[in-house]
């Protein structure tokens, strides 16, 4: 049986284990820890007499805060010329406290005092407290203001007939190039100061060589993908481009570590043996490399040179414990979060037992996270943040939120039964969500967004805060391959997926033999790849892959590929 196949059947016998064993529908929750108080990931609402309030969603805080609404302006900088508040101010306070998912505050004013002709705005402080921006897409209702933001300032409901003139782009020249490229941007409403103009490319900051006020010279940053050139405003408004083509100039796939099938530690890459890289995970201030070793029941540890050696497991099983004194059973996902613990999906045995999400500590202590012993639940992959962390449930077809600091564990999509419908918490469904990636709020992506590789629909969705499923791009329609927009782009089982520093999405397209990219403007391209099956090193044309299935990316853009028995390198050239 070869590799491609051992995945798919690895995923249907545990979807016909838990259908003979528990049927459809909705299932008992998976056990974690005990809960706390306060403000924290399970969200909640503060509020002050005059009407501000801030309604937190779950999932928005890591841990538990005390947050306060209060009428003040004390400490808050100068509106700007020309900006005329129509209402109190409010401090949010802590200041400096962000949020994973938008929170939304909602501010009173006077209406009576806004001008016949002047629009009322929600305004808030940046975070260095130092200066005001307006809050986008915020609405009226009555004589309160809303809009949601992704951390705590001050606001206030004003207007500025006064404000600097909002920024254009009417045109770019070159409309396609390379890294390094110079562009130029011409509009109106430019700062004409090269050295505090903003202006980014798919969230990555452009290097700008001259600057005045209709008129922008700028280079393009590496990586950064097709999308739209932002430039920002002297009051943060934001003038946006018509679409740049990012032409790739080479990308390098080689093979760091593994060959044929086995079990072999050894500090040569090219001696070293996996029998199933079913998951991938990078800290990128080391370098280290972490793999699921499915088939073998082990967690690995790879570095940048290819050597590998065994961090946890080798036994078949469910126990907690330190290196080989821990038990995995057919571990999956992994996600490495910022304090250096190590999470893994552990979906247990097709044929019953448990399915568990597990830690392992930077002491190399295995513990057990959340437990589902009878496997109602199968955590097939798990994505990290700050200690909050999100789960794909094959069984449940459901999307878990887990805060272990407080004992949260919350199924905020789906509700146990198959099937491809977006829409909120239960209403949503999914069929066989396999990875999961947490993506910065970068370009049009205003908060950090949970994204979910809904692999047998064919489709790459997003799950907020608040458990809203929505679709981003892929489905059917006979294609089974298509780059371009998300409307149009079309994959064959997605499976892994990752997210890089500038929120691009990095997508293993397990039925195309390809590695796909997403950037946050909403272009899909291939970066290597093709069918028929192959495990072929070469560039982005000739590179072929086996049975891709997992993901990770480092903070230089490298990416890793769990591909069948090997673990995969792909460059930027």
């Amino acid at each position: 049986m070869d590799e491609a196949t051992s995945r798919r059947l690895l995923v249907g016998l545990f979807a016909l284990a838990f259908v003979c064993a528990c049927g459809g529908g909705s299932q008992p929750a998976p056990q974690g820890p005990g809960s706390g108080a306060g403000i924290g990931p399970a969200g909640g609402m503060a509020s002050e007499a005059s009407g501000a309030q801030v309604v937190i969603p779950s999932g928005a805080l890591s841990a538990a805060t005390p947050i306060a609404v209060t009428r003040t302006s004390a400490g808050a900088p100068a509106l700007p010329a020309g900006v005329t508040a129509f209402g109190p101010m409010f401090a949010f306070t802590p200041h400096g406290t962000s949020f994973a998912v938008p929170a939304t505050i909602t501010v009173p004013f006077d209406p009576a005092s806004v001008p016949a002709g002047r629009t009322p705005r929600l305004f808030k402080t940046n975070a260095a407290q130092s200066g005001w921006q307006e809050v986008p897409g915020a609405t009226v209702q009555g004589s309160t203001m809303s809009g949601q933001i992704s951390g705590f300032s001050y606001a206030v409901v004003a207007d500025g007939t006064d404000d600097p003139a909002q920024p254009v782009i009417s045109s770019i020249d070159p409309d396609h190039g390379r890294a390094g490229e110079v562009v130029t941007l011409t509009g109106t409403g430019f700062i004409p100061d090269a050295s505090i103009i903003e202006v980014d490319l798919n969230g990555q900051h452009c290097k700008v060589q001259s600057a005045t006020t209709t008129e922008l010279r700028v280079e393009v940053p590496d990586r950064a993908g097709s999308g739209n050139f932002q430039v920002f405003g002297p009051n943060a408004q934001l003038a946006q481009s018509a679409m740049f083509t990012y032409e790739v100039t080479g990308v390098s796939v080689s093979t760091l570590a593994g060959g044929e099938g086995g079990y072999v530690d050894n500090p040569d890459g090219t001696v070293a043996r996996f029998m199933s890289v079913g998951g991938v995970a990078v800290d990128s201030a080391s370098g280290t490399i972490f793999v699921a070793d499915t088939r073998n029941h082990v967690i690995r540890v790879v570095s940048r040179s290819g050597s590998v050696s065994t961090l946890a497991g080798g036994i078949a099983g469910h126990k907690d414990g330190v290196g080989n004194g821990a038990e995995f059973m057919s571990p999956t996902g992994l996600s490495f979060d910022s304090d250096g613990s190590l999470y893994v999906a552990d979906p247990g045995s097709p044929g019953g037992g448990g399915s568990y999400i597990r830690q392992i500590a930077p002491s190399g202590l295995v513990t057990t996270v959340v437990s589902s012993d009878d496997q109602s639940s199968i955590f097939f992959d798990v994505a990290a943040h700050r200690g909050d962390l999100f789960a794909t449930d094959i069984a449940q077809s459901a999307v878990w939120e887990i805060a272990p600091s407080v004992g949260l564990v919350d199924r905020i999509a789906g509700n146990g039964d198959p099937g491809d419908v977006d829409g909120k918490r239960e209403d949503a469904r999914f069929f066989f969500p396999e990875g999961i990636a947490i993506c910065p709020p970068v370009a049009r992506r205003l908060f950090f967004e949970v994204f979910v590789a809904d692999s047998s629909n064919m489709k790459i969705k997003t799950v907020s805060g608040d458990g809203t499923t929505t679709t981003v791009t892929g489905g059917g329609s006979g294609v089974t391959f298509q780059d371009g927009s998300l409307a149009d782009a079309r994959f064959q089982f997605p499976d892994g997926i990752a997210c890089d520093q500038f929120g691009n999405l990095f997508v293993v397209d397990f039925g195309n033999r390809r590695i796909r990219m997403i950037t946050p403007s909403g272009v899909v391209t291939t970066l290597a790849g093709s069918l028929p099956t192959s495990v072929t090193d070469g560039d982005q044309t000739t590179a072929r892959f086996g049975a891709p299935t997992s993901i990770a990316v480092d903070g230089d853009g490298v990416l890793y590929i769990g591909d069948g028995t090997r673990l995969r390198r792909l460059s930027w050239l």
